[in-house]
């Protein structure tokens, strides 16, 4: 097959049916599914399309991106979701940050952990109710000194039960 080395050029506007898709090649706007387009791309809602792709970035429910992809609402995944190296995990892991700018990778849940003390010293234990990982005042670790206190937020022996 031959090659054809033309372009196609649309000067002042181009319209297809009943304002299916309407180009405003003055003002650089395309419409679909109405005549008066706000933005480059323009679709309707009754096309089944709420979003914007403005300088790269694509919006679902936001008219301002701020990022690659930026979703405002639910989310609902009929596929796979992958990590930066493009892995899909395996039964029983979550997709965390790897807080380093570099993604996000998949883990295991038993590997994910906070540390074992808060401002106030307080042993964590997990909640069973909600699976977070919360404080006991009633229930302190003194690092300096290397005491545990129950009912004693300043245990004065190794072990000090209130």
């Amino acid at each position: 097959m031959a090659s054809v080395n033309k372009k196609f050029a649309v000067e002042k506007g181009l319209e297809v049916g009943d304002d299916a898709l309407v180009v405003d090649a003055d003002n650089n706007k395309t419409g679909i599914g109405k005549t008066n387009a706000k933005y480059g791309l323009d679709v309707a809602t009754t096309a089944n399309f709420d979003g914007i792709i403005a300088a790269g970035q694509v919006g679902i429910g936001s008219t301002q991106p701020t990022d690659n992809l930026d979703v405002v609402g639910d989310a609902k995944f009929g596929g796979k979701i992958k990590d930066n190296a493009g892995g899909a995990g395996t039964d029983g892991q979550v997709i965390i940050s790897t807080g380093s700018g570099t993604g996000a990778s998949w883990s295991t849940q038993a590997e994910i952990y906070t540390l074992a003390s808060d401002a106030n010293n307080s042993i964590q234990f997990k909640k069973a109710s909600n699976g977070k990982f919360q404080g006991a005042d009633n229930f302190v670790y003194d690092p300096t000194n290397k005491r545990v206190g129950i009912g004693s937020t300043l245990p004065e022996y190794l072990l000090q039960v209130a």
